[in-house]
């Protein structure tokens, strides 16, 4: 903090900031690049993706917890994992998005599509399941109701949550 002059943060940033340096903005990021202005989501570049239009759809977002902000912090167990594909209809269609190695579980649903198409298949799946708080917020702005089932719960998606977005 003592090297900023400046510091924007969106008004659910519940940590604390540099005390007359701070200024909060409404909202969160997602809501920037995803108004329909910036992105619009494609149905074809969905189904490029792998997205299958005669089923049901589910994204689930495996995060490897390796950030700076994730010290600390581990993700679903290979039990987990399994309860949570266990617990999905067999009908629906899983694409996996894992930073790293996925539990074994996972494996045979990995999405290895361009990372530039994942936002068009979020936003045409019917839900998102995941440990990432970031995708799980970008999947509300996007209309996907999404189940952020991670280690802790930031102050955006608190936000959205208290805001009715489907997070």
């Amino acid at each position: 903090w003592p090297f900023l002059h400046s510091l924007t943060v969106p008004e659910d940033y519940s940590r604390p900031t540099p005390a007359g340096r701070t200024r909060r903005l409404p909202g969160v990021k997602e809501l920037s690049f995803f108004h329909p202005g910036a992105f619009t989501p494609d149905l074809s570049r969905a189904i490029a993706a792998g997205m299958d239009p005669e089923r049901r759809n589910v994204l689930i977002r495996k995060v490897a917890w390796r950030a700076n902000h994730d010290l600390g912090k581990s993700g679903w167990s290979a039990e987990a994992a399994e309860r949570l594909v266990a617990s999905l209809p067999t009908d629906v269609k899983l694409h996996v998005s894992a930073e790293d190695d996925a539990p074994d579980a996972l494996k045979p649903h990995i999405w290895r599509g361009d990372p530039a198409e994942a936002h068009h298949l979020m936003a045409h799946c019917d839900a998102l399941i995941g440990e990432s708080a970031t995708m799980a917020s970008e999947a509300a702005v996007l209309g996907v109701p999404s189940l952020y089932a991670g280690v802790d719960f930031p102050g955006y998606t608190q936000g959205l949550g208290r805001r009715g977005w489907s997070l």
